[in-house]
């Protein structure tokens, strides 16, 4: 999906493939997340240099179904299919498909995301590298990086973020320079529904905006998969993340 970088001159990215998934190079910045957002106030930050790959594929998700199911109960393999509510037929269909494999997978919800994730982590992963969803600031980095093409109408499908979803997040921070969005929840599977609320950003076929802030706005269910929501991963260097326990986020979505 990030092919046309290339011919647009976005000579900084290159390619570098594990398995079915590409990841790009997103290097060292120093920038003001709230300018970018079209948000008042903030102070430039500088923010470490991370990887974000292209949107997964069917293909790759498919490959995370048949090796989980070596060794996973039958309930919980059937649990991470692609689901999109009132569409059965539809999704069964899609998710069977060949002529499709290389398509961003649509339908994953946000826990079965971070499943792919820490399947990923699991098995590419080491003790200077972890594998996640991504955050919305590291989708304004690598959307700065890449000249705004990240996040423009180029793409059918919006991304899952690691950001939990917060009405009050603009309004009500103590620090106005900061950047408000960066807000994480660690949803247990007894909360509401309330709770579950993630954010996606990034335009898609059914709604296309003007910032792409304005799509992280909107609350989505972490348990539902969506027709216009994919999603990507990022590798980060453990010792120097932010978020270098981010399977904090996981614990509550086991493997088996």
């Amino acid at each position: 999906m990030l092919k046309f970088f290339i011919s647009t001159g976005f000579f900084c990215l290159y390619q570098i493939t594990y398995t079915q998934v590409n990841f790009w190079s997103i290097p060292k910045q120093r920038m003001n997340l709230n300018a970018y957002a079209h948000l008042p106030e903030g102070s430039k930050i500088t923010y470490s240099k991370f990887k974000i790959s292209d949107q997964v594929s069917l293909k790759s998700y498919q490959e995370y179904l048949d090796d989980i199911k070596k060794d996973s109960s039958s309930d919980f393999h059937t649990s991470q299919r692609p689901h999109i509510e009132k569409q059965e037929q539809l999704t069964a269909a899609y998710s069977q498909s060949t002529h499709l494999e290389a398509e961003p997978v649509i339908g994953v919800s946000f826990e079965q995301a971070m499943n792919f994730a820490l399947w990923y982590q699991r098995k590419y992963g080491n003790k200077g590298k972890t594998y996640r969803l991504p955050t919305l600031s590291e989708f304004f980095l690598a959307d700065a990086h890449g000249h705004g093409e990240l996040l423009g109408p180029n793409f059918l499908f919006a991304n899952w973020t690691l950001n939990s979803f917060d009405e009050s997040a603009r309004h009500f921070r103590s620090n106005k320079k900061t950047f408000p969005y960066d807000y994480f929840y660690e949803h247990k599977r007894e909360d509401n529904n309330i709770k579950k609320k993630k954010c996606v950003i990034g335009n898609s076929f059914l709604a296309q905006f003007k910032y792409p802030i304005s799509a992280a706005t909107f609350p989505y269910y972490a348990h539902h998969g969506y027709a216009h929501v994919s999603f990507r991963i990022v590798e980060v260097r453990c010792v120097k993340s932010k978020f270098a326990k981010s399977t904090n986020y996981q614990n509550d979505i086991k493997l088996k």
